[in-house]
């Protein structure tokens, strides 16, 4: 039988060079599977899955149709079969969530957030319902949804599939449904038998239909014989043959498949040594003979297997070429092997089995490797055939580089080959026409990408946009200017770019400007802020206030980077360090020293190391007994000191182990560490008061800086002062409260000897750093032998740049100074805060009740005092009685007159009786009998409580001093100077304190519960200042003068006025009463403990009485002829001290809860 060619005029090719090829069904002929054993995978019922299938393909129309409520009633109708889909399958749960996409889509048409977005779901979901429908061959269903998501305007990618390609795809599929029917109709009509029966060359009516494209699928009729030529036998079962082997997986062979695609000549016909004689049939006889040879090779059989393929030689003409070579190879192989060959055992199969199998696997690769690449190439030549030429051209190269034997290699070649051939000659007849194809391709695909290109770009533009819209909302505007930045990029001289980029740098601009002046305000803010809040007054019962908020992170944080500082050892020499503090027992009775310290090594988890050298050194072996019990456990390292030290050995930490070695290793085994020291080097300073503080330094400056008085003396000290302040003096010894030279304390008053500026214990402002106190308190307590002074290996040296020494020494010493500083820094961390309560209670009472009561007894006359001394009445005039006043002279009235002069006299002299607010009421009753009432009283109760209560905080031995004092200059004295013709004085200024002002010196007891306060308290007051002139010179000017003044009678009236001026000339001085009230003293105050230091009681009291005798005794009526007034002041001054000890690890958990011993 020949090959199948194309029909129609030979002259001209059609467009597609392989349209004449049917489509092979691939099959495996030689395959074969046995029964499958009962009850293994679940089999459904066929009217269940028909039902199944039936019921999903009507939910999926209905959901075409928009009937979602039909749709989930035949879901819910399958779900209730109960059957198990496959993966890939169809299914309920797809329909549904199908559906679920539907109603959300629905939900959104009415106000879309994103119309493209929303247009572009909604064609995808069309075309998913098609590609749905399109499993259950609804074409018609199918091309309704794809031409509604072809209506909608979307525009897809390059590799998307579109409403196009699904519409051509359907169409395809329509007619490959339309040819399959046709070729049903033939075979059940018995046409196809009497198609086999043609005679070769004439053309099979059957497919005479025009062919739809290279990659269409027909169906021969020998695929139409295939399923209608057969009797159809149940699987599971083996058919006319019980004996068969079992079914076996197969590989597919295309030289074998009788339904293969044989390449078509177009113009000159195939040799005849190159090309089958016929299409080989899987049901020729020649065929099953060679296909149980095949089996019975497998079972071992050598001698059925040369009996079948010598019988399947008789249908040589019916096989296919390579299954011809094949069974020819076999043969010669049987007919080798020596006719008395034992079958091998069927465990071990033979060389040739072996080699048959392998060139069954490469030439079965090869021939999948071809078919593969010639579909591609079928596939490529209808629209580039160049590109598919070159893709057979690399085929048959592989081909030929193969590793198949050489006549499956030819065979294989010449198949390519004539693809190759065919579609060159294709090419080189139409080459115009593909050049001009090829052409119009590549315009249309550069039109295409372009304008992908462009839609790429103005749909990233459009998200970058919306993206800087909502970075701008969000106020992130430096994002907001990168994201433009990027659109930049893109497509910089697009106008919204330009827009974008401007509004972008335009929006960050003013932004800044907008936080700058946010920050300006809230600037000005926080500062007027931070004037209220400090305004807030503290609660003075607590002297020292922590944070409790950030002080437990603050102090960890600290420690750490000190740690950190101060880091010797890694984390396991750490780890060490940390395990020598562990409790271990220690029980050992003459036990060796190498088990005892791995036995302590074990309890303690630290790896112990014996240094051979160093026990050698000392004359010590690993074997050395040792015995030592105790009976409550200690610390690692005190039991090894304990074992090691009788021994004269040690131990260090190094290299990651605790390694046990002599002493003097041990003591060579030094290196550096630096202490900071600043807060013990610099000493704690005194601060004393002095007569050079406030105004008088300042008028004592002046007077420097002018050069006058450069000789003066100082005018002395005020009672102020403590301890030695004087110029000259030497305070340090004894202003921390420290014995001096003598052994005793020097006393309070003024010292003699020169004074230090600057220097240790220097009253007041800064002090230099002491380091030598410090360096000799180190080596002369710790390990006084170890130190270079002495031949020790210890070095010691200050750094007084940032106040810290710098030690060079082994690791045991160093523990013990850091102990050492550790406990002169908790000495010094003590502080008091004194507060010295001034209180004065003041009483000032007085009462007055008086009455002025005086009357005259008329004389009856008309006469006055000159009338009686009238001659004419000499010892003529009768007899009278007149008043006389108290100097024996006749009263002004002659009336007798009564009256007391005590009034005045009897007002309290204590208690500040103020005339002006006292009651005053008087009356007079005039007859012949004129009585004067003048009644006068007042009451007065003064009561002040007045309280001063100085309070400073210092240091532990420090001397502190707290005045609040008024300053006010005197002139006391005058200084004489003379020069050339010339005398004038100098003034002498006294600067004097008015006011409270306290120095304390404070030292807490050994157990600091006790605090010894020596205070000085001053209370100063200026009184009254009287002034004393010398007079210089005097001089007196006298003038007069005399008007004579004529009056209306025409008499004339002499007037005189004297005026005297007297100038005096003299230097005036200032004498100030100056009181102050002091107490110098020394207490002992429990912390916490209020002490009554001193204090001074003052009583005035007064009772002043006046009246007349016998009158005043006499009930009832004394009051007109007494007076009493009475006054009394009372003054009580206190003075109380009240110190409280400030412990700052006790302050800091007590107000934290944070304990800085547990870190």
């Amino acid at each position: 039988m020949s090959l199948p060619v194309v029909s129609g005029d030979n002259a001209a090719l059609p467009t597609d060079p392989f349209a004449a090829r049917q489509a092979a069904l691939r099959t495996v002929s030689d395959a074969r599977r046995g029964p499958q054993p009962a009850g293994q995978g679940p089999q459904q019922p066929p009217n269940a899955q028909q039902q199944s299938q039936a019921l999903l393909l009507g939910a999926r129309r209905a959901l075409a149709a928009g009937k979602q409520q039909q749709a989930l009633q035949l879901i819910a109708q399958a779900k209730k079969l109960g059957i198990t889909y496959p993966l890939h399958a169809d299914s309920p749960l797809k329909i549904e969530a199908l559906a679920r996409r539907i109603s959300q889509l629905a939900a959104e048409a009415n106000a879309p957030a994103d119309p493209i977005a929303y247009q572009r779901n909604q064609s995808r979901l069309l075309m998913d319902q098609a590609r749905g429908l399109i499993r259950y061959a609804a074409y018609t269903e199918a091309k309704q949804l794809v031409d509604k998501a072809k209506s909608l305007p979307v525009t897809y990618q390059a590799f998307e599939t579109t409403p196009q390609k699904m519409l051509v795809e359907i169409k395809a599929l329509q007619q490959t449904a339309a040819q399959k029917n046709q070729a049903g109709q033939v075979a059940a009509s018995g046409q196809l038998s009497d198609a086999r029966r043609q005679p070769a060359g004439q053309p099979n009516p059957v497919v005479q239909t025009p062919p739809v494209g290279p990659s269409a699928v027909r169906f021969s009729d020998q695929n139409v014989a295939r399923f209608t030529d057969r009797n159809v036998q149940q699987a599971g079962s083996l058919a006319g043959n019980p004996g068969a082997p079992a079914v076996q997986q197969g590989l597919y062979d295309p030289n074998r498949d009788p339904n293969r695609v044989l390449a078509a000549q177009a113009t000159t016909p195939a040799p005849v040594a190159t090309q089958p004689t016929a299409i080989p049939n899987p049901n020729s006889a020649g065929v099953q003979l060679f296909q149980q040879g095949m089996q019975a090779l497998v079972n071992q059989d050598r001698a059925a297997a040369q009996r079948l393929f010598t019988q399947a030689w008789q249908f040589e003409a019916e096989l296919d070429p390579a299954i011809r070579q094949e069974l020819k190879t076999k043969l010669a192989l049987l007919q080798t092997a020596p006719p008395n060959a034992l079958p091998a055992p069927k465990t071990a199969p033979s060389p040739l089995d072996q080699f048959t199998v392998e060139e069954r696997l490469k030439r079965d690769q090869l021939q999948r490797e071809i078919l593969n690449e010639q579909k591609m190439a079928e596939e490529m030549a209808a629209t580039d055939p160049n590109a598919a030429l070159a893709r057979l051209q690399r085929l048959s190269d592989r081909v030929r580089e193969s590793a198949v034997d050489s006549v499956t290699k030819k065979q294989m070649l010449t198949l390519v080959d004539s693809h190759i051939n065919r579609l060159q000659t294709y090419i080189d007849r139409n080459r115009a026409r593909i050049a001009q194809e090829q052409h119009n391709r590549d315009v249309r695909q550069g039109v295409t990408d372009q304008r992908l290109k462009k839609n790429e770009m103005e749909n990233k533009i459009a998200e970058l946009v919306e993206e800087f819209n909502t970075l701008v909302d969000e106020r992130r505007f430096a994002e907001a200017e990168a994201v433009a930045r990027q659109a930049q990029e893109i497509d910089a001289r697009n106008p919204v770019v330009v827009n974008l980029m401007a509004q972008s740098r335009f929006i960050r601009r003013i932004a800044a400007d907008l936080d700058i002046s946010m920050q300006k305000e809230q600037g000005v803010v926080d500062v007027l802020q931070s004037v209220v809040a400090s305004s807030q007054p503290m609660d003075d019962r607590q002297p020292l206030v922590f944070n409790p908020t950030k002080w437990r992170e603050l102090s960890r944080d600290r420690r750490r980077l000190l740690e950190r500082y101060q880091l010797r050892f890694n984390e396991a020499e750490l780890q060490i360090q940390k395990q020598l503090k562990t409790k271990v027992d220690v029980k050992f009775q003459e036990m060796p020293l190498e088990d005892v310290l791995e036995t302590l090594g074990t309890m303690a988890d630290v790896n112990v190391y014996l240094d051979p050298y160093g026990l050698s050194a000392e004359g010590v072996t690993v074997d050395t007994a040792v015995t030592i019990n105790l009976r409550q456990p200690i610390a690692m390292s005190a039991a090894l000191r304990l074992i090691l030290e009788p021994l004269n050995l040690s131990y260090v930490i190094q290299n990651e182990v605790l390694r046990v070695t002599s002493m003097d290793a041990h003591n060579m085994n030094v290196y550096s560490q630096v202490y900071n020291v600043a807060d013990l080097v610099i000493p704690i300073p005194n601060f004393v008061p002095s007569y050079n503080m406030g105004l008088a330094g300042a008028i004592r400056e002046s007077y420097r800086a002018l050069g006058y008085g450069q000789n003066m003396p100082s005018s002395g000290s005020t009672p102020l002062m403590m301890a030695a302040n004087e110029s000259g003096s030497v305070p340090k010894s004894s202003a921390m409260a420290q014995l001096g030279a003598a052994g005793a304390l020097r006393s309070l008053g003024a010292g003699s000897g020169p004074e230090s500026e600057f220097g240790p214990g220097a009253p007041g402002g800064a002090a230099a750093a002491d380091f030598d106190s410090l360096i000799e308190l180190i080596t002369s307590t710790i390990s006084p032998d170890s130190w270079d002074e002495v031949g020790g290996n210890g070095a010691i040296k200050e750094f007084g740049t940032n106040l810290s020494l710098v030690i060079s020494q082994t690791q045991e010493i160093h523990d013990q100074i850091a102990d050492l500083l550790d406990q002169l820094r908790r000495l010094q961390d003590l502080q008091v805060t004194i507060e010295m309560r001034f209180i004065t209670l003041s009483d000032n009472f007085f009462e007055r009740i008086g009455v002025d009561f005086d009357f005259d007894i008329d004389d009856n006359t008309n006469m006055t005092p000159t009338d009686l001394t009238h001659p004419s009445l000499d010892d003529a005039g009768p007899s009278m009685v007149v008043g006389l006043a108290p100097d024996g002279q006749p009263t002004s009235d002659l009336d007798l007159s009564f009256t007391q002069d005590f009034f005045q006299s009897s007002i309290p002299q204590f208690g500040g009786f103020d005339v002006g607010t006292a009651a005053n009421f008087g009356f007079a009753i005039l007859s012949d009998i004129e009585a004067y009432f003048v009644i006068q009283a007042a009451h007065g109760d003064n009561r002040t409580n007045v309280l001063e209560a100085p309070k400073v905080t210092l240091f532990n031995g420090q001397l502190a001093t707290v005045m609040d004092v008024q300053q006010r200059p005197f002139v006391t004295g005058l200084v004489p100077v003379v020069g050339d013709f010339a005398a004038a004085h100098q003034p002498v200024v006294t600067v004097l304190n008015e006011g409270t002002s306290l120095s304390v010196q404070a030292v807490v007891s050994s157990d600091r519960r006790f605090v010894r306060l020596t205070l000085v308290p001053l209370f100063s007051s200026i009184g009254n200042v009287e002034e004393f002139t010398f007079e210089g010179k005097e001089t007196s000017d006298t003038s007069s003068i005399a008007d004579e003044i004529l009056d209306d009678a025409g008499n004339t009236d002499r007037a005189e006025a004297t005026n005297n001026i007297i100038s005096r000339e003299g230097s005036t001085l200032q004498l100030p009463v100056f009181g102050f009230t002091t107490v110098s003293t020394t207490v002992a105050v429990p912390d916490g403990g209020t002490v009554l230091m001193g204090g001074i009681k003052r009583l005035r009291e007064g009772r002043n009485e006046r009246g007349l005798p016998i009158l005043h005794n006499i009930p009832y009526i004394n009051r007109l002829f007494k007076n009493v007034g009475i006054g009394r002041e009372t003054q009580s001054l206190m003075m109380m001290v009240t110190p409280r000890i400030i412990i700052q690890e006790e302050e800091e958990l007590l107000q934290t809860g944070y304990d800085s011993s547990e870190d």
